[in-house]
């Protein structure tokens, strides 16, 4: 056989999970010497005496590479109808896995295209692989995603229909004529609303290139979930940490089988190669072989702007964000990159590729530079991470003000609710989103959003008292504890702001962003990272006390209870920390992404999952009970008589706090990701339809909904007036 199929044959062995990426390249490599001393073996006798493959694995490869297997799929042994319902009119492509047929749907009368795949002699990898593209699809509905209407299994194949777009590919259509620097930025935002969804789904794609992107006249669709992998999904596939992915377009982590390490962001830098090819015609770099990949993807790129000139500095800074190398420089979700392109097409400068992006300086910039080192050389030399700006004199203490209420994270506000809204008193627009939840002190409210900035405006007037602009976006929500504001960044420092005027005191930096609100207890502060930390630091210097090392990012925010921080993580596990040490007391296990803050009483921890379950657990880590909704949940519950939450399936739920059982349900338009938050006798909650709803937390009966767009910002209340952050970047004062 030939190289060249000896190689097709190895990425083939990867892709489907019989082997790694590190054992193919270890055989190419051995194949590559036994060459060079006159002795040729094929890559499967290499692979067969490394005991990396058995017998019947060979007997798969050399079927399904050959021809032979897809001899069995040929054209004249496909049935002509299918299910009875689908009849079969045109071949439209082949792969790996199977072939996908134009094909009538006779039932509805439509066009479909219908991917077949053979049994290979009980090839159970391959089956599982087919039916999670399919399982994949079929959880997203969206306009950027090819949708799937049927699975089913005839005698010896399965099969499932999905929608048939009338168009070219991507990569056909780059050959055919030539993309504008624009049209680029345009269908990448396409791209990235498409896995936007997916990942809000707890799916990753895994294998975006532009054969798996289909243009039509008037839209833009990502297909070929093949090598989808479900977040929540206990049982994977890749299980050994093989390689997954097509290898121009694999990220460091995939190429590498890193598989801990594989995230949203694997589907970043995917799309940041196939921006870079609509804009410069090739790849990153170009490999003849897998081992040589390995090597090269770790080199620096050049840039789009060098190989173009007539391609922006902007976008081709947008485009070198999403292929850093270090997976915490790179765009850390799609909504991200998202807003970097769209601020391009609209011809906006501030984006953050730009400010984080830069392989050049000009020279009065070096010098600069040089000699801010020089002055800050002998600070340098301390290893603690914190940087004391300011020291603050002794004041009367203030009650500590939290997102969802205290330290139980209860969402419960002893507050007097408004039980009915008659004007927005006064509102100010920011321009950019806000998903940061305010917190009231005084006659002041605090606000942060993604314009880096941290508010404090007047309860009456809505005024600015001051303001603070941090490095990076802002996602957390602020907490006040002894006259110091804290707030984390996506830049990855937690800062600690007097409360009266805004001035920094000390600001700590984790490795990574931090999404996660603090908490306090005597003394110290408590908060999360995505580099996978949960961090102790002392209040008042902002020095390390402790770290923990959990298995993946946080998105969650710490409660704390009786001495012990209880998180959720991303790696599904609920942890129950020490405060005071930092030492594991249990972990609790889920199927999915624990992304809702946990709420606490004297019996249990309340949290939901994104394995559709709310959960209560024992303070000693026994489930108690699980109650399952239709989707995925974001929302954190808040508690009182009753636990409240919302779902992706687009409804809230009140649960019985002792039996988990349903007492009532309220039904909105949208997913329900925003925490909701008790006011005495009612409740407020919003959805992704913009309305923000208040209802009796009793009964669920609604007052009043006012469509305010405060989709992702918890609302509060203080001074009899209700504030909330719209997804619009408007702050609301509602009276």
């Amino acid at each position: 056989m030939s190289k060249e199929h000896d190689i097709y044959i190895g990425q083939f062995a990867v892709s489907i999970g019989i082997i790694s990426a590190q054992q193919l390249s270890v055989c190419l490599k051995l194949q590559a010497q036994y060459h060079q001393n006159g002795e040729y073996y094929s890559l499967l006798d290499i692979l067969r005496h490394k005991n990396f493959i058995s017998q019947s694995q060979i007997h798969i490869l050399q079927k399904t590479t050959t021809g032979e297997g897809n001899q069995t799929l040929s054209a004249n042994q496909v049935p002509l109808k299918i299910a009875n319902r689908y009849q079969v009119l045109q071949e439209l492509g082949r792969g790996g896995m199977g072939i996908v047929y134009r094909a009538q749907d006779e039932v509805f009368e439509r066009e479909v295209a219908i991917k077949i795949l053979r049994n290979f002699d009980g090839n159970h990898k391959m089956s599982a692989r087919f039916l999670r593209e399919a399982k994949a699809m079929a959880k997203l509905k969206h306009p950027n995603i090819v949708e799937i209407y049927d699975i089913g299994m005839e005698k010896d194949f399965h099969y499932f229909t999905m929608e048939y777009v009338k168009g070219k590919n991507l990569r056909t259509l780059m050959q055919s004529k030539k993309i504008s620097v624009r049209e680029a930025a345009k269908i990448t935002i396409k791209i990235l609303n498409a896995l936007q969804h997916a990942h809000s789904n707890g799916i990753i794609h895994r294998d975006i290139k532009p054969d798996n992107i289909m243009i039509s006249d008037k839209n833009v669709k990502v297909m070929d979930f093949g090598l989808a992998k479900m977040v929540e999904e206990k049982v994977r596939i890749s299980q050994t940490g093989n390689a997954v992915g097509t290898v121009h377009y694999m990220s460091p982590e995939q190429m590498l089988a890193q598989r801990s390490k594989i995230s949203y962001t694997t589907d970043i830098y995917s799309t940041g190669v196939t921006l870079y090819e609509i804009l410069t015609g090739r790849t990153p770099f170009v490999a003849k072989s897998f081992a040589e990949a390995v090597k090269k993807i770790n080199r620096p790129f050049t840039t789009p702007h060098e190989i173009k000139t007539k391609i922006p500095r902007q976008l081709s800074a947008i485009c070198m964000k999403a292929l850093q190398k270090k997976i915490s420089k790179r765009y850390q979700s799609a909504e991200m990159f998202l807003e970097d392109l769209q601020n391009f097409v609209q011809s906006k400068q501030n984006v953050h590729a730009v400010r984080h992006s830069s392989r050049t300086l000009p020279i009065f910039g070096v010098i600069i530079l040089c000699a801010i080192c020089l002055l800050t050389l002998p600070l340098l030399s301390n290893k603690n991470k914190s940087e004391t700006v300011r020291k603050v004199a002794p004041q009367k203490k203030t009650p500590t003000i939290l997102y969802r209420g205290n330290l139980r994270r209860t969402g419960f506000y002893n507050t007097k609710p408004l039980t009915n809204v008659s004007q927005i008193r006064w509102s100010l627009p920011t321009k950019k989103r806000i998903k940061s939840s305010p917190v009231v002190s005084d006659n002041i409210v605090y606000f942060a959003g993604y314009t880096h900035k941290v508010y404090a405006l007047g309860v009456q007037s809505g005024k600015t008292i001051w303001e603070f602009t941090a490095n990076d976006l802002i996602y957390s929500s602020p907490a006040i504890y002894d006259n110091v504001l804290y707030i984390g960044s996506h830049d990855g420092y937690m800062y600690a702001l007097e409360k009266k005027n805004g001035t920094l005191i000390w600001k700590f930096r984790a490795q990574d962003s931090i999404l996660s609100s603090p908490a306090f207890n005597e003394g110290m502060v408590y908060f999360a990272s995505h580099d996978h930390k949960i961090y102790a630091v002392n209040a008042r210097t902002g020095k390390e006390v402790w770290s923990h090392k959990t298995g993946d990012k946080i998105l969650s925010s710490p409660a704390i209870f009786d001495k012990t921080l209880f998180i959720g993580c991303n790696d599904g596990f609920l942890y129950a920390i020490k405060a005071n040490s930092g030492e594991l007391r249990w972990r609790f296990a889920t199927n999915g992404v624990i992304k809702s803050v946990p709420a606490i009483d004297d019996n249990a921890v309340y949290f939901g999952s994104f394995d559709h379950h709310v959960y209560a657990v024992s303070h000693k880590g026994e489930l108690l009970w699980r109650f399952k909704t239709g989707a995925e949940i974001h929302s954190s519950a808040a508690i009182k008589e009753l636990i409240y939450v919302g779902s992706n399936d687009g409804y809230f739920y009140a649960l019985d706090k002792n039996t988990g059982k349903l007492k009532w349900r309220n039904a909105t338009k949208s997913p329900v990701v925003m925490s909701p938050c008790i006011f005495n006798n009612v409740l407020y909650y919003s959805s992704l339809d913009g309305f923000l709803y208040c209802a009796y937390r009793r009964d669920g009966r609604i007052l009043w909904r006012q469509k305010l767009n405060c989709t992702f910002s918890s609302p509060t209340i203080g001074h009899n007036t209700l504030f909330c952050g719209g997804i619009d970047g408007t702050i609301y004062a509602v009276d």
